[in-house]
């Protein structure tokens, strides 16, 4: 009897999600999301449509992207998180605080991986404004320095210039 009723709710969370589809790729159309910056003077654009994320509650905001450029003589899987104490609904735009952030890169040549990717992050370094929120969506601007992680202590700190971002803010709750 449980088996049977745990099928059902996968049924109806199955039609819930299917059916809210529709109505949430509408609210988002047109809007393409978008999370940029010079790393160390080399490009970072997250490309995955998909993986350009950001949530929000009273006490703050965070933004998530990747980077994934993959072939069969190796590639790079690059992510960038950037965590603010803003209370993003009731603050006047433009405000500008100092956010932590993490940055990973994980270079590999051929088909394997490497097990271990440089990362840099920080409790704090990334100077972010935040242009304008309109209840869904937030624009801004970022900058600032990261140091080097326990993998990659010897790497110089991660340089980061000219960081935009535009994207759909999903409510996280209180």
């Amino acid at each position: 009897m449980m088996a049977g009723s745990r099928n059902r709710w996968v049924v109806v969370a199955f039609v819930l999600a299917v059916s809210a589809g529709p109505a949430v790729k509408d609210a988002t159309a047109g809007k393409k999301p978008k999370l940029v910056a010079r790393v160390n003077n080399k490009g970072f654009r997250a490309s995955l449509r998909a993986s350009i994320v950001g949530a929000y509650t009273a006490a703050g905001v965070t933004l998530t992207g990747l980077s994934a450029h993959v072939g069969r003589r190796g590639g790079t899987i690059k992510t960038l998180t950037i965590s603010c104490a803003v209370p993003i609904t009731t603050t006047t735009f433009p405000v500008t605080v100092d956010c932590a952030g993490a940055y990973t890169d994980n270079t590999f040549r051929g088909l394997v991986q490497p097990t271990n990717p440089k990362g840099w992050a920080a409790g704090s370094g990334l100077q972010v404004t935040f242009q304008s929120f309109d209840g869904t969506r937030v624009k801004g601007t970022f900058e600032g320095t990261l140091p080097p992680g326990d993998s990659n202590p010897t790497d110089p700190p991660a340089n980061f210039q000219h960081g935009k971002f535009s994207m759909d803010l999903l409510n996280g709750g209180a």
